[in-house]
């Protein structure tokens, strides 16, 4: 029969270690269930059942009020809302920070726990492998629905929606698409035809015909109607923008 293995003081310390790293929260995915643009903090379930030594396994509870960090400073801030069902990674503090949320600053936190699953904090934007925004090389992008904005390495800004595009190219020249809808550019031609606006060029006909063939009651007989302007009727107009603006409307 094997003997027993004996219980080492070096076993037990091992098991104590073994036990407080167990109860010690350290940081784990979650799925947010509710978010408050107010206060900027969103409840959420830890994503990751806990497993016991005897088999057994329970979801964590739900966490209310946890803080998002955003990237923001004193006069920056980039900040966003967040939609119930996305990915967040929560960070546990080691001291408690219920009265922190609250003053900030330096304080004593008046609480001895460390690693609670109440002091959370939330950072978005995990998720599992593939999934989220794709990532492009040598280009920055900030998105909101179908609302997208490119920056590029080489200096070039693309801001697109579903109705079209500005880009603003490294050179400093501007490319607008906007389907039907375009800008005016200094030195561009401007072109008018009986295509283009038929009630214009209905009104020119009407003018130009009335010019040149009107007389006038004066003397027996009437006189004659006058040297036409123009041997032929005009159908286009042709010119140059010859003044421009540093703001353009677009539709």
């Amino acid at each position: 029969m094997e003997a027993a293995k004996k219980t080492t003081q070096a076993d037990l310390i091992k098991e104590i270690v073994d036990d407080s790293l167990y109860e010690t929260n350290t940081a784990i995915p979650a799925i947010v269930d509710s978010f408050s643009a107010s206060d900027k903090t969103v409840d959420v379930t830890p994503a990751l059942q806990k497993t016991f030594e005897d088999g057994s396994k329970l979801y964590l509870p739900q966490i209310k009020g946890v803080p998002v960090i955003y990237p923001q400073a004193a006069n920056f801030a980039i900040v966003f809302p967040i939609a119930v069902g996305d990915s967040v990674l929560l960070i546990f503090s080691q001291r408690s920070i219920e009265r922190w949320k609250e003053r900030g600053g330096k304080l004593d936190p008046l609480d001895v726990r460390k690693h609670d699953l109440s002091d959370a904090v939330a950072i978005p934007g995990l998720y599992k492998i593939a999934g989220g925004e794709a990532v492009e090389a040598g280009k920055v992008k900030i998105k909101y629905h179908d609302a997208l904005i490119e920056i590029e390495e080489t200096n070039r800004i693309k801001v697109s929606n579903d109705n079209g595009s500005i880009v603003l190219e490294a050179d400093g020249n501007v490319d607008i698409d906007t389907g039907t809808n375009g800008a005016a550019r200094l030195n561009d031609e401007i072109k008018s035809t009986v295509g283009d606006d038929a009630v214009f060029w209905s009104f020119i006909l009407t003018l130009f015909t009335t010019f040149n063939s009107h007389v006038h009651p004066i003397g027996t007989p009437n006189t004659g109607p006058p040297t036409p302007l123009l041997g032929t009727y005009p159908t286009t107009l042709t010119g140059k923008i010859t003044a421009g603006s540093n703001k353009v409307k677009i539709g």
